[in-house]
């Protein structure tokens, strides 16, 4: 019985030798952009925006100082208001009762605020 014959490695074949060897090196990844920040050594904390859909204070942990905290609600006259505002003075109600949707407190927007770094987290616009 012979030895089978012996054929030349050719470039871009695999052999049993070189299964899983690498002969250049992979390319890096793409950059990625990424919120958040460094909690450790080879850790990273993604920091998601918050959404509150509510008029009263909330747990929530702050994008800006990343503490988890209570928010402090403060309401502003928003474009709800001017609204309902200006349909009551288009009905005729333009004596005094068109100032009615300033004294609602649900037709306000709501801003929360963070107790410690004092930056708004979050609005909540009714409607």
């Amino acid at each position: 019985m012979s030895k089978p014959p012996t054929y030349p490695e050719q470039q871009g074949y695999s052999t049993p030798a070189n299964y899983g060897v690498q002969t250049n090196p992979p390319p890096p990844p793409p950059p990625q952009v990424q919120m958040g920040y460094s909690a450790g050594p080879g850790t990273v904390v993604i920091q998601q925006p918050v959404k509150i859909h509510t008029r009263h204070p909330t747990q929530v942990t702050c994008q800006h100082c990343h503490q988890s905290v209570t928010t402090q609600p403060r309401s502003e006259v928003g474009m709800i208001t001017w609204l309902a505002c200006g349909a009551m003075v288009l009905f005729g109600l333009w004596l005094g009762c068109c100032l009615i949707p300033f004294c609602i407190p649900d037709l306000k927007d709501t801003f929360h605020e963070c107790p410690n770094c004092r930056n708004v987290v979050d609005v909540y616009k009714p409607l």
